[in-house]
Order: C-alpha cells, then structure tokens, then sequence
C-alpha cells in the first residue's frame, strides 16, 4: 500500500457540486461594475502626484543635500572639499534639533536608512562585528580628504 494513501477519486457530479459552491461563495465579493480592484492603492491623480514629487526630488537634491549639510555643520567648498564647522558655531545659528534632523537625514541619504531589529538577530557577536566594520570605515573616511559633487547630475544636463 503507497504511502501516503491516495484520496478517493470523486464522481463529475461531486466535483460540479464544489464548483458551483465555490463559485456561489465568491459572488458576494465580486466587484460591482465600475469599481476598481485597487481600492487602498493609488488613484491616478495620486500616482500622478508622486511622480511629480520624485521628479523634484531628483531635480532639487543636490540643492536639498546642500542645504541639509550647512544644517548639520558641514561647509562644501568649490573643489568639493568638506569641512566640519565648529560645534558651537552651528548650534549657535541652528537649534540643537534641527542639526541632529539634518545630520540624521544626510546619513539616510548617503548610507541608507539603518535597519531595525537586527541587534535581537544577529546577537551579541553579530553586533559587536558590525560596529568594529564602522568603526574602520569612519577611520578610514577621515583618514582621506572628502570630495563631494554638489552639481547637476550628468544624465539631467544631457536632457535639459
């Protein structure tokens, strides 16, 4: 005898019967004519929108990342160069908040958004490991001179 053992074979009337079942059980969630199936997604004015605003993202950030470095404390010189003001010289023009916000947003921006809930994952080691990767990492971008290209993007310039 095979094992699992096979099911019954059911007649054409049985699997008929289900047929209509499942179907009759469908018919109360049908949607009505003229109703979309996209109920909690995106109207088109709204799909129109947010493309809107990811075509004035792409087109004003290089200006937002400058703005957001000056909040934060940095100054981009014209060769690209960055420096770091002092500390109370920018919490001396910028509230305390608004620098941690900018700092906070430029690491999103430049390094990704962190992800949460790895520390419970990956453990003690885990953590341990991947602190001493950044450690390294920000001794090695301090060790070099930064440069950073403030400037139109070179695909945005061929289309203008």
């Amino acid at each position: 005898m095979p094992y699992p053992p096979q099911r019954p074979r059911k007649s054409e009337e049985e699997l008929r019967h289900a047929q209509e079942a499942r179907v009759s059980a469908l018919v109360p969630h049908r949607f009505a004519p003229g109703r979309s199936g996209n109920l909690h997604g995106m109207s088109a004015q709204q799909h129109a929108l947010y493309t809107e605003v990811r075509q004035l993202k792409s087109r004003l950030g290089p200006a937002v990342l400058q703005r957001l470095a000056e909040l934060a404390g940095l100054q981009i010189e014209e060769d690209g160069t960055v420096t770091k003001l002092p500390l109370d010289e920018v919490l001396r023009d910028n509230d305390a908040r608004v620098v941690f916000a900018a700092t906070n947003s430029l690491r999103d921006q430049i390094f990704g958004r962190p992800r949460e809930g790895m520390e419970e994952a990956e453990g003690k080691e885990g953590l341990a490991a991947r602190l001493e990767a950044a450690r390294q990492r920000v001794l090695a971008v301090e060790a070099e001179p930064q440069t950073i290209d403030v400037g139109r993007s070179p695909s945005k310039e061929q289309g203008d």
